[in-house]
């Protein structure tokens, strides 16, 4: 739905610096200025947020319990048993576009690296609740006139030698499952809620545009930790961003620091 956008709103025979002004507007606001109007499924978001919510609060009392009766503070699989923390992370990315059927002389160029952070509290050694900030980096797409490529089964096709830069971030909430093994290890589960915002740079030999686009959408991932210390954890996971019909992979490494 990003590269769709693109093409309907900034071809490669692209307006003067008078028209770039009118790109950004026409890419950034869609059907209205309600966000609710412009993205159905933000009403689902105060039903995911209550979800999370209900099961902290059911968790809780298990988290005072389980730090009451623990030993060290130590978790088997991870640091100490509830309490808030910080993460931070460098992830390398790759942009998964719906594009099929790409004539040779067009680059995609999907892959990117990225850096994020969250911050959240651990409820037990098993339940986290985070809030979350991802840059993805930026990918693109060159390519010259007459070039094609198919996009969720319609094609379009370059009128002009040009370049698309794609810059994506996000931000939202997830819960963690968190599963601990012994020794320090642990692995975990995470499934979430993000609002992403993508940026596009269009430039041509006659011109250049941007356009903004925005949405939310799913998030969830797979990982596993190790903790270094009685309250620092190395992690290693893979996450899957949705954004609308196009997905962005994020393989990083991680530290996450527990506050007691």
């Amino acid at each position: 739905m990003i590269i769709l956008t693109i093409l309907n709103k900034v071809t490669y025979s692209a307006p003067s610096k008078s028209g770039s002004k009118s790109g950004s507007k026409s890419g950034s606001k869609l059907d209205g200025d309600d966000p609710m109007m412009r993205f159905p499924e933000m009403r689902f978001i105060p039903v995911a947020l209550s979800i999370l919510v209900m099961l902290a609060l059911f968790t809780a009392p298990v988290a005072f319990a389980d730090h009451k009766h623990s030993t060290g503070g130590v978790a088997a699989g991870g640091a100490s048993d509830y309490g808030f923390y910080a993460r931070v992370m460098a992830a390398s990315n790759t942009n998964e576009y719906a594009i099929t059927n790409p004539t040779s002389s067009i680059q995609l160029d999907d892959e990117a690296g990225g850096y994020g952070f969250g911050f959240g509290y651990q409820f037990t050694t098993a339940l986290k609740l985070e809030g979350f900030y991802a840059d993805h980096g930026i990918a693109g797409i060159k390519g010259s006139s007459g070039q094609s490529y198919s996009y969720n089964n319609r094609s379009y096709s370059f009128t002009g030698a040009g370049s698309i830069d794609i810059e994506s971030r996000s931000y939202g909430v997830a819960s963690i499952l968190h599963f601990p093994v012994g020794n320090g290890l642990g692995f975990f589960g995470k499934l979430g809620y993000h609002l992403w915002e993508t940026e596009m740079k269009v430039q041509s030999l006659t011109g250049s545009a941007n356009v903004s686009v925005d949405g939310s959408d799913m998030i969830w991932g797979l990982g596993a930790d190790y903790a270094v210390a009685e309250n620092l954890n190395i992690q290693l996971g893979y996450d899957t961003y949705t954004m609308d019909d196009d997905e962005i992979v994020s393989l990083y490494l991680g530290t996450e620091l527990l506050f007691e």
